[in-house]
This record gives structure tokens, C-alpha cells and sequence, in this order.
């Protein structure tokens, strides 16, 4: 999937994107640099700051303390998305 930059350095999140993090006009996303790409994180998400970890071969899930419980829907969501 991919978006198109607009000349006033805008990006179209695709409608089925929208639609499944339930983004909705006002949200706030956070833009992370990496290593020849630009990670965008949903902010002040419920498990902001969650991720994947691989690590000898294991897939770990790691959120940050204090968060709330996570539901099933969204470890599938990060599982589906991680790199």
C-alpha cells in the first residue's frame, strides 16, 4: 500500500487504513525516523509505545508499564504489521 505526497508535503492515509485504526480527522500520529524510512505511530493510542521484538528467534510482545490490558484485536494488529 502506499500514499502519494502532496506539494505542500501532505500524505493521504488510504481510506482502509482510516478505517482500521479508526483514525478520524484531529488524530494525532507520531513520525519516528529510521534507517531509510519514516515509521508513523498512532499517539495517544491505548498502547502507544507497544512493539514486536524479535529476539533469538522468539516473537515478544513488549509494552510499556502501565499500560491497560491488550485485547486480542490489537496483539493481531501488531503482529500483522511488524517488520
Amino acid at each position: 500500500m502506499h500514499a502519494v505526497l502532496s506539494s505542500k508535503g501532505e500524505i493521504v492515509i488510504p481510506a482502509e487504513l482510516l478505517d482500521r485504526y479508526d483514525l478520524n480527522p484531529g488524530a494525532t500520529v507520531d513520525l519516528e525516523p529510521r534507517e531509510g524510512e519514516i515509521a508513523l505511530r498512532l499517539g495517544g493510542a491505548p498502547l502507544s509505545g507497544a512493539r514486536v521484538v524479535r529476539q533469538n528467534g522468539d516473537v515478544l510482545l513488549e509494552a510499556p508499564a502501565g499500560a491497560p490490558p491488550m485485547t486480542p484485536d490489537y496483539v493481531r494488529r501488531l503482529l500483522e504489521d511488524a517488520p
